[in-house]
């Protein structure tokens, strides 16, 4: 487990905390999408989400994210519009949020068939460790309010079962074992 990592479900005084501490590029990917104030969208994240969950790190906020769901099927599964929102601790501390991402990515993907939504070209750093996770990524399309190029990304639980075979064979051993973050509902 990563010390002072707690990932519990999120809720209004993790978004209000959000609002204040957002890294830039998160603003102005919201600016370029929505136009909307960061609080609406974390609160509309929240309410809109089949699943919110916080990262809290060394007590404050690192990163918000969820699924809201977008389809459902016997043929497709269920398939959600998955987000991420940040603040600077994510660059402070990128191994503790690495950790918390591809834990995090995985357990998404036990309930999910598959992860989609677009990033904002200019955030490049969010384009590289999407990719880093597993995403695939299309070309840049107009997108959002202002018609700025986006990345429409997707991930699907095919994909993550692969990458984790190949990463074990890279290691040269048969599993993975890693300690797992304390959620609030385990702890209790």
């Amino acid at each position: 487990m990563t010390k002072g990592l707690e990932i519990r479900p999120a809720d209004k005084h993790d978004a209000a905390e959000l609002a204040t501490t957002m890294r830039d590029a998160d603003l102005d990917e919201i600016e370029a999408n929505t136009g909307l104030a960061p609080l609406g969208v974390l609160m509309g994240g929240i309410s809109m989400s089949a699943e919110c969950w916080v990262a809290i790190y060394k007590s404050q906020v690192m990163a918000m994210w969820g699924v809201v769901p977008i389809h459902a099927s016997f043929l497709a599964g269920r398939l959600g519009t998955g987000w991420l929102l940040t603040s600077d601790l994510v660059d402070r501390y990128p191994k503790a949020f690495w950790w918390a991402c591809q834990h995090e990515l995985a357990s998404l993907l036990e309930r999910w068939s598959g992860l989609t939504n677009a990033i904002d070209t200019r955030h490049t750093k969010a384009i590289r460790w999407a990719q880093r996770l597993g995403f695939r990524l299309d070309g840049p399309q107009p997108h959002g309010r202002l018609g700025l190029p986006f990345q429409r990304f997707w991930v699907a639980k095919e994909d993550l079962h692969v990458r984790a075979r190949n990463d074990c064979h890279d290691l040269g051993r048969s599993d993975r074992r890693r300690s797992e973050p304390v959620r609030q509902e385990d702890a209790g």
